[in-house]
């Protein structure tokens, strides 16, 4: 069963700064970025629970060649995503 994928308002900011970072960088690092996070999107919306629980009911996946984690919630058929942050940072 595949979940269904919703993101906050923030989580959306957070993909949005990522991508202009990226791309200001160059725009090959960005397409590897995106490739790697709609992987790692791909395997929360099929297998939500595998990823480790932080905080609560917050789950975290990280990325393996980037140093970015999404922070996300299981709400009955949903997956909210929260936040995605630089591992460095705390989650607000």
């Amino acid at each position: 069963m595949s979940f269904k994928l919703t993101f906050r308002t923030r989580a959306k900011h957070d993909i949005e700064d990522i991508n202009f970072y990226y791309q200001s960088i160059s725009p090959k690092l960005l397409d590897r970025f995106s490739q790697e996070f709609y992987e790692v999107m791909s395997h929360i919306a099929n297998e939500p629970l595998l990823y480790q629980v932080r905080h609560h009911d917050i789950h975290m996946a990280t990325l393996h060649r980037f140093p970015y984690s999404i922070h996300y919630q299981i709400k009955k058929d949903t997956v909210v995503i929260l936040r995605v942050l630089h591992t460095s940072r705390y989650f607000e």
